[in-house]
C-alpha cells in the first residue's frame, strides 16, 4: 500500500514532464495519451525495482523513451516518425528541463510549521488523508462552507509566507 501511494505521488509530480516528452516525441495528443497509459502501467509494475537513490523523473523518462521506441518500431515505415536520434535529445531536454516549484516546495514544510496547530490539523485531514471538506465537517465541528474558507485562508497564508521566503523575508 505504501509503495502504491509513494509511486502515485512520484508520478502525479513527474507526470506532467513524462506528457511532454511523450507529446513532443509523437506529435499526437491521442498517441501520447495511450503511449502515457503504457508507460505509468510499466512504471507501476517495475516500481518494486525502482532505485530510490536516483530521480524517479529520470527513470520514468527512460521508460517513455523505450516505450516510444516500440512505438516507433511499429511505425517504422512512415517518414513522420522522430528519429531516435531526435527522441534522446527530447529525453535529455526534459531531464535537464529545471522543476519550477522546487523552490515553493522547498520553504512549505517551514510554513506548514509556522502555522497554528488547528490550521496544520485541517491541512492534515484535507491533503494528507484526502477528505473532502463535507467530510472534514463532521470531524472538526464546522461547516462545510466554513471548512473550505478556513482552507483558502490556510492556502493564502501559505502562499504569502512561501513568497515571503523567495524574496528573503525569510529563511
Amino acid at each position: 500500500m505504501k509503495d502504491r501511494q509513494r509511486f502515485l505521488a512520484l508520478y502525479e509530480e513527474h507526470g506532467p514532464q513524462v506528457r511532454g516528452f511523450l507529446l513532443a516525441a509523437t506529435g499526437c495528443p491521442h498517441q501520447a495519451d495511450d503511449l502515457q497509459q503504457n508507460v505509468a502501467r510499466v512504471l507501476l509494475e517495475k516500481f518494486a525495482d525502482y532505485d530510490e537513490t536516483r530521480p524517479f523523473r529520470c527513470w520514468a523518462l527512460g521508460i517513455a523513451r523505450l516505450e516510444t521506441l516500440k512505438w516507433r518500431q511499429r511505425l517504422a515505415r512512415r517518414r513522420e516518425v522522430l528519429s531516435i536520434e531526435a527522441i534522446d535529445l527530447l529525453q535529455a531536454a526534459c531531464q535537464d528541463e529545471a522543476d519550477p516549484f522546487a523552490e515553493r516546495r522547498e520553504r512549505l514544510p517551514a510554513c506548514v510549521a509556522a502555522l497554528p496547530e488547528q490550521s496544520r490539523r485541517l491541512l492534515s485531514l484535507r491533503y494528507e488523508r484526502g477528505l473532502a471538506a463535507k467530510e472534514i465537517a463532521g470531524t472538526v465541528g464546522r461547516t462545510a462552507a466554513a471548512v473550505d474558507m478556513a482552507l483558502s485562508r490556510i492556502r493564502r497564508l501559505l502562499r504569502d509566507c512561501i513568497n515571503r521566503k523567495l524574496n528573503g523575508g525569510g529563511s
